[in-house]
Order: structure tokens, then C-alpha cells, then sequence
């Protein structure tokens, strides 16, 4: 229900969740402990970066790391650059223009539970995922 970018994300700032003090991490290190391809994850983390969700410092002793405390930060918050649900809902068949005065043919069973999706993502913030390492969570491990 959220995009693969979306998700890298979460994966991303729950790894960075798990020091609770904070250190700055390379992007390498990230996509290590995440299973995330590195060239993928430098994008996500600079988008984040641009929400203001991470800092990054670039030289020896920098990387990327929270730049609030990550039970101020809502999954909602994470998801949101990459899924737009803040803005009005593309549609489910992918139609130009579907609402509720032109629906498309799914539109009043997608809604509710596109509703039901967005309150779950406000309501769970980063400090509520656990860090998962990626065989743990069933990803394949890069070598």
C-alpha cells in the first residue's frame, strides 16, 4: 500500500532509531543493516534530508542521522514525499480525475481503507518500528 520508497524509508529511520544517541551513519552502513541498495538509498535519505526528517554532514565523521527525535517524527511524516496522502488520493484504476462527485468504480471501497491507512501512519511514529535486521525481516542480504 506504500511505495518501495516509501518503505526504504521507514526501514531507513528505524535503523537510525536504534542508537539512541544519535551518531551520524554512512549511507553504506544504512543500506547494510537495511538491505537497501546503496544507489537507491542515497536518493531516499536526500529526500529526507529535504523534509528536514535527516541531517547530513558530508567529510570524515559525517553521513546521515535523525534530525528530531524520532517520537516527534510520524510515519505519515516519512511516507509523504514519496506517496502524497496529505494531498487528494490518486486513483486506485489510475483515472485523471476520480472523487467523490466523478468516482471511479472502486472509489467508495478504496477510500475507506486509504483513510483507514493514513490515520494508522499518523498515529505510529519512528521510535514505534523496531529495527529489523534484513534477514530477520525476511530481506535477502547483500554481499
Amino acid at each position: 500500500m506504500i511505495s518501495r520508497s516509501a518503505s526504504y524509508a521507514i526501514r531507513s529511520l528505524s535503523f537510525l532509531t536504534s542508537s539512541p544517541d544519535r551518531p551520524w551513519r554512512l549511507r553504506r552502513t544504512i543500506a547494510d543493516a537495511t538491505g537497501v541498495p546503496p544507489s537507491f538509498l542515497g536518493k531516499v535519505l536526500q529526500t529526507l534530508v529535504a523534509e528536514g526528517l535527516l541531517e547530513s554532514r558530508r567529510g570524515r565523521g559525517g553521513g546521515f542521522r535523525l534530525a528530531r527525535d524520532p517520537r516527534q517524527i510520524t510515519l505519515l511524516d516519512v511516507v509523504e514525499p514519496f506517496d502524497h496522502f496529505r494531498s487528494e488520493p490518486r486513483c486506485l484504476l489510475d483515472r485523471p480525475s476520480c472523487s467523490h462527485a466523478a468516482p471511479c468504480s472502486l472509489h467508495a471501497q478504496w477510500r475507506p481503507v486509504r483513510d483507514t491507512l493514513v490515520q494508522a501512519l499518523h498515529d505510529t511514529t519512528v521510535a514505534d518500528v523496531p529495527a529489523e535486521p534484513p534477514t530477520a525481516a525476511g530481506l535477502p542480504v547483500r554481499r
